[in-house]
């Protein structure tokens, strides 16, 4: 089914156009047309699908966001694919109070939404095998 679903994918040479690739070669999708559609704005990515029924790869986090803001679903199929972890990179000599309120809402913003976002998509493979 996956082989023959129709695809959006990320920009060439992209992170996520790698690793939507290696997951599906990993299961067993040895032929995929992709993409069906290819882009580089996440703006014309996300007015594709609202609009199809194309299906595409994403992190957990993109993902849960955009099935709480409603209209999408998270399929109860895990692709394989690497941990990416992120975070943002600052001299130590630029640390001041602001900065340092900043960086800590940050991280608790991020966490409370990966929660979310794991949870959600939890909930997607619930009573699946």
């Amino acid at each position: 089914m996956l082989s023959q679903a129709r695809w959006i994918t990320h920009a060439r040479g992209s992170l996520l156009n790698r690793d939507t690739r290696t997951a599906l070669t990993a299961v067993g999708v040895d032929y995929i047309d992709l993409p069906a559609f290819e882009s580089n704005s996440a703006g014309a990515m996300h007015a594709v699908m609202e609009t199809s029924d194309m299906l595409t790869v994403l992190p957990d986090l993109v993902a849960g966001s955009l099935v709480e803001s409603g209209g999408y679903a998270v399929l109860p199929f895990r692709l394989p694919g690497p941990y990416r972890p992120f975070g943002y990179i600052t001299h130590e000599a630029r640390q001041n109070p602001a900065l340092i309120a900043f960086r800590e809402g940050l991280a608790i913003d991020i966490k409370r939404a990966n929660a979310r976002a794991r949870k959600i998509c939890q909930q997607a493979f619930a009573g699946t095998t």
